[in-house]
């Protein structure tokens, strides 16, 4: 399933926009700070929850129990389970992620409500305006056909980042693994064995584990980053044989899961 910037939900509470859509075990959060920046809202309350993000754009810090470290727009972060963290975001800072969903009841209205949210329903709400990311062009870019692909693990998730040449993709073998994703640029199609869905910059994206299995394909060119568990890579399902290759040696390195992840994009 995939879910456009304008069928996100929003919700405000201490002057902070948020976004947000659930994906499975998954939940999108886009986040919009206020003039003040963090000050004074939730966002600079202690957690020890993890999460899978991006910088979007703004002055960014995270405050690792007392160990800021700035994270700069364009940059995919990592924040383990269990280390003490919080947001420091200055005026007008956009982030975004994924972060983990136990309890769908938890984020309905009412108990949104009860946490000190306000309900701004969605569809049609301006809100942030989804996610805008620009990537800097390659030395190369992919030829016709090709895909090339970059992996770094992220504590529990594979973090791949992936850009498709024209007509990239539609010779590609099935995959089954799941995936969380968001298209960072153009525009692609999830080619399922049943079914076909068209996506465009700015849409997140949730692939459940297979059969049914799945393809992503690129008429023109196209990118995007996906988390994909890795416990499910090497179980003997099917995998894509472009993200195989990227992911093998990172599967085989040692993985402190304590360590905070920084990425950035390219």
């Amino acid at each position: 399933m995939h879910i456009a910037p304008a069928e996100l939900r929003s919700v405000r509470r201490d002057g902070v926009s948020l976004e947000f859509a659930v994906l499975g075990a998954m939940a999108w959060v886009v986040a919009e700070f206020p003039a003040t920046g963090s000050r004074g809202t939730f966002a600079e309350a202690w957690c020890q929850q993890p999460h899978w993000g991006v910088t979007i754009g703004g002055d960014l810090e995270l405050d690792l129990d007392g160990e800021r470290q700035s994270i700069t727009p364009g940059t995919v972060f990592h924040v383990p389970a269990g280390v003490r963290h919080r947001i420091l975001a200055a005026a007008g800072a956009r982030t975004a992620g994924f972060e983990p969903v136990s309890d769908h009841a938890a984020i309905d209205d009412e108990a949104l409500r009860r946490a000190g949210f306000e309900v701004a329903g969605s569809g049609g709400h301006r809100g942030t305006g989804g996610v805008a990311i620009v990537q800097p062009r390659p030395a190369r870019p992919p030829a016709s056909g090709e895909i090339v692909a970059v992996t770094q693990r992220m504590g529990e998730l594979l973090l791949t980042r992936t850009r498709f040449g024209r007509r990239a993709g539609y010779a590609s073998d099935a995959c089954d693994q799941q995936h969380w994703g968001l298209v960072t640029m153009g525009s692609l199609a999830i080619e399922w064995e049943d079914d076909v869905e068209v996506l465009s910059a700015g849409d997140v994206f949730h692939c459940p584990a297979g059969p049914p299995g799945h393809r992503l394909q690129a008429a023109e060119a196209a990118a995007v980053i996906d988390f994909t568990p890795v416990a499910g890579i090497r179980t003997g399902q099917r995998v894509a044989s472009w993200r195989a290759r990227a992911a093998d040696a990172v599967l085989d390195e040692q993985s402190d899961p304590h360590r905070l992840g920084l990425v950035a994009l390219g």
